[in-house]
């Protein structure tokens, strides 16, 4: 699957540069919802665009150095149409080319030298020569010849300073773009006989249209396709905001307009919207009164809930909420000073004190639209900061606005954190060799727990494959490796559903990642539970490279990991798989090679956490961070950034590169990939996995796992055993672990016992998760995302490890974080 900007992302780079994008003769049209950023080989983000201008000299007559180019491919209103925008920062001469992609050499490793002669050896579809472009964006039309198609589309620009090269791509033979969905929101305008209209469209439109009529002379609804027709009649009035298309996707707001001079008093008059393109048309109504009725002026209510800190900043939590509903969003400004009187005092007439133009010493700052929480950074510590909240509303009339009461004051300083525990509780326990919560005698808890609130109740993975037992016979072809559910009403209530399961393909070949399986990772979305499942390959054909093993079950030292994706649309009950390559999440880089491969950690990804998602702009990415074990072993417990926006396609994962999300982990079989995720916060984390919350006490994303820190290459000299947390901003920079619960006995890699500090006697502990019971009451939370001051900390413990590793207990212990 390819990936292309939005059309609203691409407008922002355009007047970064203060290009206007010249539209040509046939008007290409974006489909908003198929619309994401795309892989390109120079300058894909706006920093390093700004960067570029900011560096590059004089721009007139070309400049000193090379252009800085960008390329954007959309699908057109045809199915064989696609639409290039171009832009350039400098005077350039510049070749536009496409080629299917089948036939395209790898657009990283094109020569700008070598750019015609490379393409002369290829199928040329398509070759535009534009000679003497200006700085600003530049719109193309290209028709294509074979549908259901990729192509690939590269620009060549060149100035005194040198050539660079652009790339993007795009399928043909789409189908047809979706109809618009649009809506019309009115509101009481300025004065009795105006209404102010709100319009909305979610995709790109070439026409639309907003119109008036009054209720009592026609019908309030309007079928679409006699909606010009109904207009033209003597019922309709057709008043002076007729929009004229082409309209891209809209950003809130939308677009406003004023119907003014309504003819009659204290009637109800029904305004609709027409959006159309390609597909069709739809149509949107809003009623608004007018007329001898005064506008709205009544304030929102706004509500300062609380003032948190941290290390250098604040975090001011609020509501604001317009009674009745009839304005459009309230928008929530605050001021900030070191001084309550000063700051108490804004709001009152004035405007040298009011919030749009404060006194010396306050600081003016925009909050957006509530609810949230607003993060203010760079404050000094050890200073007591007061703040103010105004709302107001949005609308286009004159604003009514309310200032909260007097303010509120705190003191950000470098926090300091204490931990407090509860008893030991026993979820599940293993018992007498036999199963007493569990499925099988060797059904038991091999994986760290994760909790789903589903429409049918609480789902937990908290399970092992279902190995070798004694209702089994000993041949591998007819032993089962299963994958149990369990399942609840709430976490005291937790049992082993033993009728619903995942059995692994338990194939003996490594090239289709069907071999041992667990669930190990998931996320429920839609009424659908996204599964991340471990796949995990002992080879047993290298009995030399393996131990002597013949076996594929987990005592055989070969182990060759990736991740692949199940789904289940009954909570839990069955899963699906996509067919083999289509359901790659994360396949190792290279193919299995048993000599070479053959470490203590193995070869390729192990080890996911949760997944959790995080709102950039308008897009919403699911992250996880997942280990990855090299052939040397180095840098060892390397750690990937994986993410996507789209949990249903598993070939839309990519990971972190150093500077994006730009590397696909396809399965190595046919072929290899050879470029590796950048490791993230490895002297920080060490071996560190668990679970990652966004917590309340620490205001940061929060991992929190079992790791001994035995090894001093990570961690200090000094041994701690037992449970850690790290804490992040941004998913990618993370706190040096810190050691917060003890336990002796925390497993790692199992070494024998004598070989690791930590193991001091056979009982041991590992696989530790986080879990906030409280979210279960958060209908936003299915997932468990959140975490507060108390949580769970749930974990597997071995009573006899080295003599009876069958025995597995799950465990949870509260812990209470209390930040002073």
């Amino acid at each position: 699957m390819h990936h292309h900007r939005t059309a609203q992302g691409s407008l922002e780079y355009l007047l970064l540069i203060g290009g206007i994008v010249l539209i040509s003769s046939v008007v290409l049209f974006v489909i908003l919802s198929s619309l994401s950023p795309l892989k390109s080989s120079v300058n894909t983000s706006i920093e390093d665009y700004q960067n570029a201008l900011d560096t590059a000299g004089s721009f007139e007559g070309g400049g000193s150095n090379p252009p800085v180019i960008l390329l954007d491919a959309y699908q057109g209103l045809s199915g064989g149409e696609i639409g290039l925008v171009f832009s350039t920062d400098a005077l350039v001469d510049a070749h536009i080319i496409g080629i299917e992609t089948a036939l395209a050499p790898n657009p990283d490793l094109i020569d700008p030298d070598n750019f015609e002669s490379t393409f002369s050896t290829l199928q040329l579809d398509y070759n535009d020569v534009q000679n003497g472009l200006v700085p600003g964006g530049h719109s193309y039309q290209v028709l294509l010849s074979m549908e259901n198609t990729e192509y690939s589309f590269f620009v060549l620009a060149c100035n005194v300073g040198g050539c660079s090269v652009a790339y993007d791509s795009a399928f043909s033979g789409v189908s047809a773009p979706p109809l618009p969905g649009i809506s019309l929101t009115a509101f009481q305008g300025a004065s009795p006989a105006s209404v102010d209209l709100l319009f909305t469209n979610d995709i790109a439109l070439d026409l639309a249209k907003v119109m008036g009529m009054q209720s009592s002379n026609a019908p309030i609804i309007v079928n679409e396709t006699d909606f010009d027709t109904a207009f033209n009649s003597s019922s309709f009035i057709e008043y002076q905001f007729s929009i004229p298309g082409p309209l891209p996707p809209s950003q809130p707001p939308g677009y406003s307009y004023a119907a003014t001079g309504l003819a009659q008093p204290s009637t109800l008059y029904t305004f609709f919207a027409k959006g159309c393109n390609s597909t069709g048309c739809t149509l949107a109504s809003a009623q608004a009164f007018s007329g001898m009725q005064a506008p709205d002026t009544t304030p929102p209510a706004i509500t300062l809930f609380s003032l948190d800190w941290d290390d250098s900043k604040v975090f001011v939590s609020f509501d604001a909420v317009e009674p009745g509903n009839e304005s459009p969003p309230v928008i929530v400004t605050a001021i900030r000073g070191t001084s309550q009187a000063l700051v108490d005092s804004v709001g009152v007439t004035g405007p040298s004190n009011s919030f749009d133009n404060p006194p010396a010493g306050v600081i003016a700052i925009s909050l957006g639209s509530p609810p949230g929480t607003y993060k203010d950074s760079g404050l000094g510590n050890n200073v007591t900061y007061y703040y103010r909240l105004r709302a107001c509303d949005s609308g286009v009339s004159t604003p009514n606005c309310v200032t909260n009461g007097n303010s509120l004051s705190v003191t950000p300083h470098i926090p300091a954190y204490t931990f407090q525990f509860g008893p030991e509780e026993t979820v599940l326990k293993w018992a007498s060799g036999a199963a007493n919560g569990f499925c099988s005698p060797t059904d038991l808890p091999d994986n760290h727990v994760r909790a789903f609130k589903t429409n049918t109740g609480l789902v937990l993975f908290a399970s092992n494959a279902s190995k070798k037992d004694s209702a089994c016979n000993p041949s591998l072809a007819s032993c089962d490796f299963k994958y149990y559910i369990r399942r609840g009403t709430n976490f005291n209530n937790i049992q082993s559903e033993c009728t619903s399961y995942f059995v692994s393909g338990k194939e003996t070949l490594p090239d289709n990642f069907n071999n041992l399986e667990w669930f190990w990772s998931g996320y429920y979305k839609d009424d659908k539970l996204h599964t991340i499942v471990y796949n995990e390959y002992h080879d047993p054909n290298n009995p030399g490279s393996c131990g002597g093993s013949t076996s594929i079950e987990p005592g055989n030292v070969c182990r060759y990991t990736g991740f692949t994706y199940a789904v289940s649309a009954d909570d839990g009950k069955t899963f699906a798989q996509p067919a083999y390559p289509s359901n790659m999440v994360a396949g190792p880089p290279l193919q299995w090679d048993a000599p070479a491969m053959n470490s203590p950690q193995g070869y390729g990804h192990y080890d996911i956490t949760n997944i959790i998602s995080k709102q950039e702009g308008t897009e919403t990415y699911y992250y996880a961070l997942v280990h990855f074990a090299d052939i040397s072993g180095s840098p060892a417990y390397s750690k990937c950034l994986i993410r996507t926006n789209n949990l249903g396609d598993p070939a839309s994962w990519r990971a972190w590169d150093g500077s994006g999300f730009t590397i696909s982990m396809p399965s190595p079989y046919p072929s290899p990939y050879t470029t590796k995720c950048a490791s993230v916060s490895t002297s920080q984390l060490g071996p560190l996995m668990g679970t990652i919350t966004y917590n309340s006490v620490f205001n940061k994303y929060l991992l929190v796992g079992y790791m001994a820190n035995w090894d001093a290459s990570f961690f200090p000299a000094e041994v701690k055993c037992g449970f850690f947390y790290s804490t992040s901003d941004n998913l990618i920079n993370w706190s040096q672990a810190k050691h917060f619960l003890e336990y002796q006995g925390s497993a790692q890699a199992f070494q024998p016992a004598g070989q690791n500090p930590c193991n001091t006697s056979a009982k041991i502990i590992s696989y530790g998760a986080a879990i906030d019971h409280e979210q279960l009451n958060d209908p936003n939370d299915p997932n468990f995302e959140k975490s507060g001051k108390d949580f769970y900390i749930y974990f597997t413990y071995w009573p006899d490890f080295y003599n009876q590793g069958w025995i597995r207990d799950l465990v949870r212990r509260k812990v209470t974080v209390i930040k002073s």
